[in-house]
């Protein structure tokens, strides 16, 4: 940094100093999307867990078990898999999760809820909620992308208009010295 002449390290320093903002303020948008659209999904599966087993007013999907306090689905169960954590619910040693899952392949998100005498667990695909993650991302990276490439060029340009009246005394100084000499 030390062959660099003062005005490149005067934009340098500033180009990362909005780099970096740019940076948190793109990571602050990320994890409150991410929390945004994990919320709503979380409200649903609650919703979903509080009508039954088949949706709204008996129709839909059947993406609900229910599990006795063993961790034992019900004979009506939608095929989830019982996880430690829907057995540890269902045992009455915690309350509500709600989490991320793998079944078959497919990621999902989860509830279980505590009954008497057992848990509920209800799915919902994570599919749309991570393909509207992954354009979120994209649109994140490619705007801050050009923020910070923006920020690089307008820090350059600030550099030298900044130094602008420095360099000026600089050239009436050298032409002084010129013109007296070091030793008159």
């Amino acid at each position: 940094m030390s062959r660099l002449s003062f005005r490149q390290r005067v934009a340098l320093l500033t180009a990362v100093a909005i780099a970096v903002t740019v940076a948190v303020a793109s990571a602050a948008v990320w994890v409150i999307a991410k929390h945004e659209l994990y919320g709503q999904i979380d409200s649903t599966l609650a919703i979903q867990a509080a009508t039954g087993s088949r949706g709204f007013f008996g129709h839909g999907q059947a993406n609900t078990a229910i599990i006795d306090s063993n961790g034992d689905p019900t004979p009506t169960s939608a095929p989830i898999p019982v996880t430690r954590r829907a057995r540890v619910v269902a045992a009455g040693r915690t309350g509500e999760l709600y989490f991320s899952t793998t079944i078959q392949g497919q990621r999902w998100r989860e509830y279980v809820g505590p009954l008497q005498g057992g848990a509920i667990l209800t799915v919902q695909p994570l599919g749309p909620t991570t393909h509207a993650l992954a354009r979120i991302r994209f649109w994140i990276l490619l705007i801050g992308g050009i923020g910070v490439f923006g920020a690089a060029a307008l820090a350059g340009g600030v550099a030298t208009l900044a130094l602008r009246p420095v360099r000026r005394v600089t050239a009436a100084a050298d032409s002084t010295a010129a013109r007296t000499g070091p030793g008159r």
